[in-house]
């Protein structure tokens, strides 16, 4: 499976797959997420609609972007964690600080 856009990455771990789609892309989100739909319709393989999500990465000041509409059917979330670092749509450290402290606090 490989992104069908140019700019466009996918990026997989074990059972585990993250689409990055630049604002500026030749292939649109909605379009890799169906192309993502057909290949695993081919290979047999199915989706957990309900643990995949959306996260739009953008400045931390708001009005300094516009969010694009929501992927349908998918949930829109402000904070992920990807291969144990915790992000949030404004790239910001302070989850994943506290997280961290937390953890050394803890021991």
């Amino acid at each position: 499976m490989k992104p069908a856009g140019k700019h466009n990455s996918l990026i997989k771990f074990a059972d585990d797959c993250n689409l990055l789609v630049p604002a500026d892309t030749d292939v649109s989100a909605e379009d890799e997420l169906s192309n993502i739909f057909a290949w695993s319709d081919v290979n047999k393989l199915a989706l957990n609609l309900l643990k995949t999500k959306e996260i739009v990465f953008h400045r931390p000041h708001p009005s300094k972007y516009c969010l694009p509409p929501p992927l349908l059917g998918i949930g829109r979330v402000s904070s992920v964690k990807l291969l144990g670092v915790h992000l949030t749509e404004s790239l910001s450290m302070v989850n994943m600080c506290v997280k961290l402290f937390s953890f050394v606090i803890n021991d």
